[in-house]
């Protein structure tokens, strides 16, 4: 079967996926990919039974998903310009998985994740069409899941694209004023 889309997922969503069972759906119907500081990050997830253990470096080395790093430079080209309060509320996993899809190094691509700062952040960068909400991830696999996170729903990662488009024009958030 072939996959239909290119993702690049973040920490929670991988962690969520597994705590839903539905991680190796996902790996069936989609091309994943997930940052470097996600495959040091996501290393454990909450079941009924305990926490129990992924491996993302083994499922890497096993072909069955892709790690993507970015540069020190492109963290730079993609951030500079935030203010540090700002990206104090972005984990670094996140600033990755942006400044991948920022500077190019991961095209046909989009970015999943339910933190909403990061999502703002795509949304002052103006990269609102590289980037899918959790829900829109599991339906697009057909998988019924009951309900996600507020963060991970549709209309909350279009409210906090549209939140982050608001201060590209603003200048909020900005060191200065970004060229819209």
């Amino acid at each position: 079967m072939a996959k239909t889309r290119l993702l690049l997922l973040d920490a929670d969503v991988v962690l969520t996926a597994h705590e839903l069972g539905i991680w190796e759906q996902l790996k069936a119907k989609y091309e994943i990919a997930v940052p470097a500081t996600i495959v040091r990050e996501a290393r454990y997830f909450k079941s009924q039974t305990g926490n129990k253990s992924i491996n993302l470096q083994m499922q890497i080395d096993a072909g069955e998903i892709s790690c993507l790093e970015a540069t020190a430079g492109e963290l730079l080209a993609a951030f500079n310009n935030f203010t540090n309060s700002f990206m104090a509320g972005i984990d670094d996993g996140e600033k990755e998985g942006i400044a991948l899809i920022h500077c190019g190094r991961a095209p046909g691509y989009v970015f999943c994740t339910g933190d909403t700062n990061a999502i703002e952040a795509i949304g002052m960068l103006d990269l609102g069409g590289a980037s899918i909400s959790f829900e829109e991830v599991a339906l697009g696999a057909g998988l019924g899941v009951k309900s996600v996170r507020r963060s991970m729903s549709r209309k909350a990662h279009a409210d906090h694209v549209k939140k982050g488009k608001d201060r590209r024009i603003s200048g909020e958030c900005f060191t200065k004023p970004p060229l819209i």
